[in-house]
């Protein structure tokens, strides 16, 4: 390091200089000048020739040496990084870079999201705030790091920078009884990607299609981190909203050898390796003095499932939450709820793996996810992705346009009632419900069974079953309110085609698990994408004639068919829109349109000669 003896210069003006070229450059400790990046780093690279020649001629040493040794500690870093254990650090920038991101840095200090929430306007925080002090840095949420390389590169985080360079793999014996865990080729990319976003932001967020094995992949960095770093991850904890979802990946562990519990209102397995827990019961735990908020679809259909626990319950629970060191928080376009945020960002220092089939949100709340686990690592594993490697079948999508008479009334509404109207009109509009029901028992006479129909309402649904079952279909209806033991064995019996057509509310929009479904009747509207993919994610896992031989038996599956109802009324034909827009995002998907009752027959008919392989598409 430059090294310069402080000096009392006269005349008084040569001193003047002396003293502010050296503070522009160095510190003084010890009577002695030592040049500082802290300093330079907030000088043009075109300036630094300048405060070298001025502090050679002030201190007697060579220029070009002097310059050198300013470039030199000038590149040295390009930003320094305070509070790492944080998920609000504070970076100090080098000024080039600060020019570099000027416009990008901006754009997020500004960004606010608005949402209307019972006639309020709700102003999310900043993403980027200015530090109030030290020129040219600012404070910023840790996953929005990836947006700036030069900065990540110096980012490392206090726990996965001290992971060895790579992971073992892409086999894993059971630590238990139970089987070897054997990574598909894409997976294990996917794993090596997430263990260099840990070694370095310490968080990765993975987008797999629904069916490509997003549960594989986790299970297979809790393996692999509890092989290198035994000691430090003997707890991690896997966290969603949906109970559903716990029962599956609890399935999954056990299934690769690996002890996993359940948190719930009939089990409290807190002392396990990995611990399967639901955000809300979580949240309940870290802040007891806070209502966890219940979301509501529709006539009262919880959307999100909480239970209640004993205090000393919920402080173990904390307790075994704040000393885990990785956190798997599946389906995670969710994170931008307040309790899945809170519970994330109240346990900074662990790693964390965000999971999704659509990680984003349509509004600019997705920034949010990517502010708390970090954008989306490649590669990014599509349903065509993994159509073309033979792990999923492709979708073939049939839009039925639905035009009834009283829809025409629709389109005159106006003001803050208009969608409660059309909503009421259309879902809960027998006719169109009996058409539905139509469509159901066609796909049923042509052998397509299981068939699943997703509807908005609980009244919808229940309609379509009795109407169903008044026609000798065995049909049932999975809600909210049906007991998770009873939605277990309802989708146990539809494996085994006990149950021809299965209907369900957007409960099983997300990690509802079954292959066996050879059609699926959109019936509930809506226009996120995230929904629409999830949604269609459900009919192209293919069929396993090992677990599922009953239908096998039926033939092969070489296409998901998909019969997405478009509703000719204000909002709906609009949202229908949008969704086709999202399908064309997946170029191994087939899309077609109809209005014709006879027409759409004849396309289901045809598509089924695609699926069971008596035709090619």
């Amino acid at each position: 390091m430059l090294e310069a003896k402080f000096r009392r210069l006269k005349p008084y003006d040569v001193f003047v200089d002396y003293l502010y070229t050296h503070n522009i450059v160095a510190k003084l400790e010890d009577n002695t000048w030592r040049v500082s990046w802290d300093k330079i780093r907030v000088i043009s690279k075109d300036l630094l020739y300048n405060y070298a020649y001025r502090f050679a001629r002030y201190n007697n040493l060579p220029e070009e040496e002097v310059y050198r040794e300013f470039i030199r500690e000038w590149s040295s870093k390009a930003a320094k990084i305070l509070y790492p254990y944080s998920d609000n650090v504070i970076i100090i920038l080098r000024r080039d870079i600060y020019d570099k991101y000027l416009l990008l840095i901006h754009q997020f200090r500004y960004k606010r999201i608005e949402t209307i929430e019972k006639r309020r306007v709700k102003y999310w925080v900043y993403l980027y705030s200015e530090h109030p002090t030290i020129r040219y840095a600012f404070v910023i949420r840790r996953g929005l790091l990836t947006y700036i390389p030069e900065v990540l590169t110096e980012y490392k985080h206090p726990l996965g920078s001290q992971l060895p360079s790579d992971p073992p793999g892409p086999e894993y014996p059971p630590e238990g009884p139970g089987e070897w865990l054997k990574l598909r080729p894409y997976q294990w990319e996917v794993l090596q990607s997430i263990w260099r976003n840990f070694r370095t932001l310490g968080a990765a967020t993975v987008r797999m299609a629904a069916g490509t094995g997003k549960t594989e992949v986790a299970v297979a960095v809790t393996k692999a981190l509890r092989q290198v770093m035994p000691d430090r991850f003997d707890k991690v904890f896997f966290v969603t909203l949906n109970t559903l979802l716990l029962w599956q990946a609890k399935r999954r562990y056990m299934k690769y050898g690996l002890e996993a519990g359940l948190i719930t209102k009939d089990y409290f397995e807190i002392d396990k390796p990995v611990v399967c827990c639901t955000i809300q019961t979580l949240f309940k735990a870290l802040y007891p003095h806070r209502d966890v908020k219940t979301v509501y679809v529709g006539e009262k259909e919880r959307a999100i499932e909480f239970i209640r626990l004993p205090k000393e319950k919920y402080a173990l629970l904390r307790d075994a939450y704040l000393s885990s060191n990785l956190v798997i928080v599946d389906e995670c376009h969710h994170i931008p709820a307040r309790t899945v945020l809170k519970v994330l960002t109240a346990h900074p220092y662990a790693l964390r793996l965000a999971l999704s089939a659509t990680p984003w949100r349509d509004d600019e709340s997705k920034w949010e996810i990517y502010a708390t686990c970090g954008d989306i690592i490649k590669p990014e594993i599509t349903a065509s992705y993994a159509a073309r490697l033979g792990y999923l079948v492709p979708a073939y999508i049939i839009f039925y346009v639905l035009d009834l008479p009283e829809y025409a009334q629709t389109w005159g509404l106006k003001g803050r009632e208009a969608w409660r109207i059309v909503e009421n009109l259309v879902f809960l509009n027998e006719k169109r419900n009996r058409i539905i029901a139509d469509i159901a028992e066609y796909c049923v006479n042509l052998n397509l069974i299981p068939t699943m129909i997703l509807v908005r309402r609980k009244a919808q649904g229940k309609f379509i079953r009795d109407e169903l079952n008044a026609r000798g279909i065995t049909a049932e209806f999975l809600h909210g309110e049906v007991p998770i033991d009873i939605r277990e064995s309802i989708i146990k019996l539809c494996e085994r085609l006990h149950i021809q057509v299965l209907i369900a509310t957007q409960l099983a929009d997300e990690g509802f698990d079954l292959p066996p479904m050879r059609a699926l009747i959109l019936a509930a509207g809506g226009k996120s994408s995230t929904r629409a993919l999830q949604r269609v994610g459900r009919v192209v896992r293919p069929i396993d004639p090992r677990r599922y031989p009953e239908a096998a038996r039926l033939g092969p599956k070489k296409i998901g068919i998909v019969i997405d109802i478009a509703d000719n009324a204000k909002f709906l034909l609009e949202h229908a829109t949008r969704r086709e827009a999202m399908y064309r995002t997946e170029p191994e998907w087939k899309i077609t349109a109809t209005a014709s009752r006879i027409d759409l027959f004849e396309m289901i008919k045809y598509a089924k000669r695609i699926q069971f392989g008596e035709i090619k598409a």
